[in-house]
């Protein structure tokens, strides 16, 4: 018996975008780096999404709000170079838990999958809460691509600082 091939829904054909979750830490940074690559190869627009804590009232100071605008600054640089690469681009602030908004962005719409660092700013964080990585991988509708930036090794480290 031969199976008749599935009709490509509009769902299917849809253009399907890659979110890439973001702190801007160094993980970070390389998942966008891979995000982008990934997004050219296979035609995807991206969406780049940072979870921000709320502001609580003693935060909503200008301290809170500044840190707030230079967030938005760094998304929007984030997104102008990911465009000047010839790619459409997304950059989303999301506020609340980050891996719930997350996986909240990857389910919003059609999305192939969620490129991610391995590790945040606080590994110390990660590791006593399990880390946001881990519950994306979990929790998405999606397949989820966690990346870890290049390690600078001690070796290189100690090369530099013979040659002084």
């Amino acid at each position: 018996m031969t199976r008749a091939s599935p009709r490509r829904t509009e769902k299917h054909t849809a253009v399907q975008r890659i979110v890439v979750a973001t702190d801007f830490s160094r993980d970070a940074n390389e998942a966008i780096r891979v995000a982008t690559t990934l997004a050219k190869e296979i035609g995807s627009e991206i969406v780049v999404v940072h979870v921000d804590e709320p502001l609580l009232e003693s935060a909503r100071s200008n301290e809170g709000v500044r840190r707030r605008r230079k967030t938005l600054t760094n998304l929007e640089r984030v997104r102008r170079a990911i465009e000047s690469k010839g790619m459409t681009a997304q950059a989303l602030l999301k506020v609340g838990s980050p891996a719930n908004e997350i996986v909240a962005a990857a389910a919003a719409e059609p999305t192939r999958f969620v490129v991610m660092g391995t590790r945040g700013h606080s590994p110390v964080v990660a590791a006593l809460l399990g880390g946001v990585a881990y519950d994306v991988v979990r929790k998405a509708p999606c397949p989820v691509l966690t990346v870890r930036a290049p390690h600078v090794g001690s070796a290189r480290v100690a090369r530099k600082t013979r040659k002084r």
